[in-house]
């Protein structure tokens, strides 16, 4: 993580100065898989949230940075309403971008879609779920999707770094298909978890039985 360096006025506090800082930080995957038990086996909703991504003629989301108060008042906007668990942003033409600290896919008729790569964080796990539908002969599109696009879908997930990918099984109080984790989604996370040989899913189920336990 690269941190911008102190201002000249807290030089006695930040001794390494005012030029960038770099740090390394590890969590502990216990309580963040642990907990993602229900949502891999059921599925998430998501909301679109009155809240917008910020353009990127004002911040390049492509840089990915701790400055995120508009996603944090998307998550409170979506955590007001019943029985929501997570927010997918639009742009200002009212196009899906992403989530909250993810990426969003969907698929129709055999094939995914994904937001285009201009306003998005193009994150690590989009394009492993990219190359992984590839190896599987699945068609791939990076294409503008609208709300009404979600609600046709055959089934949704969302790709992040410490899920992987995990399914979205409801939207905007509709269900995503048969409203239960999809086909593809299943031989998405199958593939994933032999390429880096974990059973992801199995995986999360026994961090949750370490949940209570676990004392950082």
């Amino acid at each position: 993580m690269l941190h911008g360096g102190g201002m000249g006025f807290y030089d006695s506090l930040v001794k390494e100065g005012t030029s960038p800082i770099v740090t390394i930080n590890v969590f502990p995957l216990i309580r963040h898989h642990g907990s993602m038990v229900e949502k891999y086996e059921k599925g998430a909703h998501a909301i679109i949230p009155a809240q917008q991504s910020v353009p990127s003629r004002f911040i390049d989301p492509k840089c990915k940075n701790r400055s995120r108060i508009f996603y944090k008042l998307a998550d409170l906007q979506v955590a007001k309403m019943h029985k929501a668990e997570m927010a997918l942003l639009t742009d200002e033409h009212g196009f899906i971008t992403e989530g909250t600290g993810n990426n969003f896919f969907m698929a129709k008729d055999g094939e995914i879609y994904t937001a285009k790569p201009q306003n998005v964080l193009r994150g690590v796990s989009r394009h492993a779920c990219m190359d992984y539908a590839t190896e599987l002969g699945i068609p791939v599109h990076e294409a503008d999707i609208e709300p009404y696009d979600v609600r046709g879908a055959d089934e949704a997930w969302y790709s992040s770094t410490t899920v992987c990918i995990a399914p979205i099984t409801r939207f905007d109080f509709h269900p995503v298909g048969e409203g239960l984790p999809g086909p593809i989604y299943k031989k998405l996370i199958q593939t994933w978890s032999d390429d880096v040989g974990v059973d992801i899913i199995g995986q999360a189920r026994d961090y949750a039985k370490l949940m209570d336990k676990w004392v950082p």
